[in-house]
Order: structure tokens, then sequence, then C-alpha cells
């Protein structure tokens, strides 16, 4: 009788001893699993922070043609000049707010001369993850004290933009069509049986050995 009972107080005993430790196991998971999802959550706001580069890139540089293009200016060059420059702020007025995830810093600057134009936009996107993160590390989440919004704001990790697009022009040549990407292959890419007449300038910023290509009965006559 002896013996019955003691063998089950030892597995009694050793069953409770498994079970401690699977909670033990539980918690070094849990405890291995924040520095794999903090991982995941700075790729996630970094895959944010190129979206919103290159948008905000688009936008510049459509920006910057937009003006360098435009026809319709008159009188001095200094009046022209002008001209431009409101072309493009209007463009980044009207086209910069759709830029998704984005703070502007400051106002874009407009740069423009007898020739040239050159646009800068900073802006930052506001981290996700990794503020949640460094919250955690700083011990800076009050929830109940409502001072959470001061303190993430100082520690705040933010990813910070800057782009710039510079377009040189003349006028007996505009550029009507433009390829920005510069190292796109067939950037320009003409097939089938259409046809491209322009009395303007067609441009391919490519470094490949086939930026501007066409194919088939397709083509393409530019002034």
């Amino acid at each position: 009788m002896a013996l019955a009972a003691l063998k089950t107080s030892i597995i009694t005993r050793f069953a409770n001893f498994l079970r401690s430790a699977q909670g033990n196991t539980t918690i070094i998971a849990t405890i291995a699993a924040i520095p794999m999802i903090g991982s995941v959550g700075l790729a996630v706001d970094y895959m944010r922070g190129v979206r919103a580069s290159e948008a905000l890139q688009h936008v510049a540089d459509a920006a910057a043609l937009a003006a360098a293009s435009a026809k319709n200016v008159t009188g001095t060059q200094s009046e022209q000049m002008n001209q431009r420059a409101t072309i493009a702020a209007n463009y980044l007025n009207d086209s910069v707010g759709n830029v998704s995830d984005i703070e502007v810093i400051g106002a874009p600057t407009v740069a423009t001369g007898p020739n040239s134009i050159k646009i800068t936009v900073d802006a930052k996107v506001k981290g996700s993850f990794i503020n949640v993160l460094n919250a955690l590390k700083d011990g800076s989440a009050d929830l109940g004290g409502g001072s959470l919004g001061n303190q993430a704001g100082q520690n705040s990790k933010d990813i910070n933009l800057h782009v710039s697009s510079t377009v040189g022009f003349s006028e007996d040549a505009y550029l009507c069509l433009l390829a920005m990407n510069p190292t796109q292959t067939e950037a320009i890419y003409f097939q089938g049986n259409s046809k491209f007449m322009a009395t303007c300038s067609v441009h391919a910023n490519s470094n490949a050995t086939t930026a501007i290509r066409t194919w088939g009965n397709a083509a393409a006559y530019a002034a």
C-alpha cells in the first residue's frame, strides 16, 4: 500500500513538473516572439516609407515637367520664370495631399531659372510599429495617465523623406514624353501598328542599351 501511495505521489509530482515546464516554454516563446514581431513591424514601416517616397518623387517630377513644358507663359524672362514657378506650385498643392502616409515638412520649394526648374519636397512618414516598440523600451506607454501623446511625440521614430526633381529645357526643344527610370529596359516601347508623331523631344532617362524601342510595324517620330 505504501509503495502504491509513493508511486502515485511521484506520478502526481512529475505531472505537476511537466505542467510547470510547459508554462515556462510558453513564456519563453512569448518573449522570443517580441523581437521577431518587432522585425516584421520595422519591415512594414520601411515599405511604407519606400512607397511614400516613390509616390512623392512622381509628384515632384510631374510638377517640374508641367512647369518646364508650359508654352503659354508670356512677358519678360523674369515674368515667365514666375509663371512657371506658379504652375509647379499649383501642381504640388493639388497633388501632394494625395500621397498617403506622409506629413509634409515645411513648404515645397520651387526654384526657376531661365532654362530650368528645380523642385524639392521634404516630408516624413510616421512610424507605427517602431513607435510601439520604442514606447515599450522606454517604459513611456502610460495608458491611464493621459501622457502618452507628449511622450510618444518626444520619442517618436519617423522616416524622413527628401525628394528633388530638376528639369532643363529650351524653347526650341520641349519634352513631351519622358521616362524617368534610370535603369529600365524598354522604358519607352512602341509596338504593333502604333504610330507616334511629336513636334517635341522624346527622352528616356535610362542607361539601358534598349531604353527606347519600336517593334513590329510601330513608328515613332519626334522633332
